[in-house]
């Protein structure tokens, strides 16, 4: 692990980008919401629970068939992860599922589930977790397939991020250690990605195989941005977050934090309770700092003319 780097996960880039680049939810959910556990009564109970248990079984269910999927279209289990298993136990380190990789028979299609992987893109430290790795053969050249999958019926670009941070760390990590299945080197250029879903018009789940590869050129060079040293993320980790700009809003209706930033904007008699832009919130503070600082050269005024009087 990185010693000199900020440490955050994929899905924390992805949830950014999720409630419309709120500054102050990156803020509070960075190092294991350590701001947010500070100023909130049994934080663990409410940081740890998911706000949709419901949609949390229903990813659930859905990877499962994608995977029975995969074994139906003779795609090779390599991580032999029980459905049962728990969340914590059942992830496989990448260099492990690699090494099982070079073991296949030649041509073999093969799979890994929740494949974890970690490494360092700009000022961060980045670490997460692959749904599924799968291995596909086009032109007698291996090729490899990273894929995420959500319970979602609707495209969202914070599901692109997600897998495209995936792209960059797997391609950077082969580029680094090359990696050959049955003797063919894997190319950084065979690394491809696709988000699956609900299929909103028949209500089943998308085809892992079969949906078409993401151009996602675009939002890497946006991640790129945002993970440099002088990107949005460093900056929101280095201020105060009672600098830090944000609304309230329909975003925070889902949000975990709301529960800190609606509590700590009340008793500190924030403006943005008021669910404006903070745009017009520094205009308003600015113009209150502006009468508080005229109020006070009145009475320092008064109060020089007054001794001058006392004086004469």
């Amino acid at each position: 692990m990185s010693t000199t780097k900020l440490s955050v996960r994929a899905t924390d880039i992805a949830e950014y980008i999720r409630y419309q680049s709120c500054d102050r939810r990156f803020k509070l959910k960075y190092n294991d919401y350590e701001l947010a556990k500070k100023d909130i009564p049994f934080s663990n109970l409410i940081f740890a629970t998911s706000l949709d248990p419901v949609l949390e079984e229903e990813g659930r269910r859905r990877e499962n068939e994608w995977e029975t999927s995969l074994q139906k279209d003779g795609f090779f289990d390599l991580t032999k992860m029980s459905k049962e298993s728990d969340e914590e136990n059942k992830a496989t380190e990448w260099n492990e599922f690699v090494e099982k990789l070079k073991n296949l028979p030649e041509k073999q299609k093969a799979y890994g589930r929740e494949i974890s992987i970690e490494g360092d893109l700009g000022e961060f430290y980045i670490s997460g977790k692959i749904d599924f790795v799968v291995l596909l053969w086009e032109n007698d050249e291996p090729k490899l397939r990273l894929v995420e999958g959500k319970a979602s019926r609707k495209d969202r670009t914070y599901h692109q991020v997600q897998v495209a941070l995936y792209q960059i760390l797997v391609r950077q990590l082969i580029r680094k250690n090359s990696i050959n299945i049955c003797g063919i080197k894997l190319k950084p250029e065979n690394i491809e990605c696709v988000v699956v879903r609900i299929d909103e018009n028949t209500n089943k789940s998308q085809d892992i195989i079969k949906s078409s590869a993401l151009n996602l050129d675009t939002i890497e060079a946006d991640i790129n941005r945002l993970l440099a040293s002088d990107g949005v993320l460093k900056r929101i980790v280095e201020t105060d977050l009672s600098d830090l700009d944000y609304q309230l809003d329909q975003k925070c209706s889902d949000c975990t934090l709301s529960v800190h930033c609606l509590a700590e904007s009340a008793r500190e008699k924030r403006l943005e309770l008021l669910g404006i832009e903070s745009s017009i919130v520094r205009v308003l503070v600015s113009i209150q700092l502006s009468a508080v600082s005229y109020q006070q050269l009145v009475i320092n005024n008064y109060f020089s003319d007054f001794v001058l009087r006392l004086w004469q």
